[in-house]
């Protein structure tokens, strides 16, 4: 490098810590945070109110390793772009580049909101694209065929609790005796993703059923004492002896599916499945229901043809 360029090189430094410096004496934030400040903040303050542990402890991870590892630690109003693109492009999973923008974005609008910063420079930045898989229900005979290969299996009970409840995978795991109600027939879900997943669903016959297999010494005993390792262990050993290519997952899925064939409500599936939007529901039931609807129109005509 020449004398010159080196030169040239100082003076786009000097440039730019000048541009910083007038950045701050122009605006004059209510008060100033370092990034990690804030985060931790934004955390404490506006997102724990609203969220179940599982949730904040995924937050604490995106903060954590994808923002705070891989962005210089600053006053907010000092960053540019560059400084957030680039630590969204050191990730790999799309799934987790999303998370990271929705943390990011989040954040920052509150702090504009707040006065903290001049803009929400992450409006600049291009949300990064993740294509949600859509899960597969099970049909009529895989389910039939699934029921078959877990009995007797050490979680057999928990795998019929999720196909015939629709739960998330993690929200039996914290069922007691005390969360079912008898006399009104009713379970207590304790949602695991936010507030509004917190919700109660019918005990239906089948869950009833599974329940009765339970002996209880103490209302707070938990129903499915399991670990989400030994679940995920278990139902490997399931697809690799069985050869089934669904994921565990997909019986939530199957829930829906069953309630579909059987003309239930779709807004009553949304407050069983613990959506707490009905766009949400809808997006499952689309799928759910284009391939529901064939087997309609083969009845049809089937019929007229005869």
């Amino acid at each position: 490098m020449t004398e010159l360029e080196i030169i040239k090189q100082e003076l786009e430094g000097i440039k730019k810590t000048l541009n910083d410096i007038s950045q701050v004496i122009i605006f004059k934030p209510k008060k100033m945070y370092m990034l990690n400040e804030w985060l931790f903040l934004w955390l404490e303050n506006y997102k724990k109110p609203n969220l179940k542990p599982n949730s904040i402890r995924q937050l604490d991870i995106i903060i954590n390793k994808h923002i705070l590892f891989n962005v210089e630690n600053k006053i907010l109003n000092l960053y540019d772009i560059e400084d957030f693109q680039k630590a969204l492009n050191k990730i790999k999973s799309s799934r987790m580049k999303t998370y990271t923008y929705d943390t990011l974005h989040d954040s920052f609008k509150i702090a504009y909101q707040n006065g903290y910063i001049q803009e929400n420079i992450i409006d600049k930045i291009k949300k990064p694209s993740h294509e949600r898989k859509k899960g597969n229900s099970l049909t009529i005979d895989e389910e039939k065929y699934f029921l078959k290969i877990i009995k007797n299996n050490k979680l057999e009970l928990y795998y019929k609790f999720l196909i015939f409840s629709g739960c998330r995978r993690s929200e039996p795991l914290t069922l007691t005796f005390i969360d079912i109600d008898f006399k009104n027939k009713n379970i207590h879900i304790h949602g695991t993703k936010t507030l509004k997943s917190d919700r109660y669903i019918p005990l239906f016959n089948n869950l009833l059923e599974v329940i009765n297999h339970f002996q209880f010494t103490s209302s707070s005993d938990l129903i499915f004492n399991y670990t989400v390792n030994c679940i995920e262990c278990n139902f490997k050993r399931l697809k690799k002896k069985y050869n089934i290519n669904f994921k565990i997952h997909d019986l939530r899925h199957t829930f829906a599916t069953r309630c579909l064939e059987k003309g239930i409500n779709i807004k009553v599936v949304q407050k069983w499945l613990g959506h707490s939007r009905l766009d949400t529901t809808a997006s499952v039931y689309t799928h759910v229901m284009q391939e529901f609807e064939q087997l309609e129109i083969k009845k049809l005509n089937n019929s007229e043809s005869g």
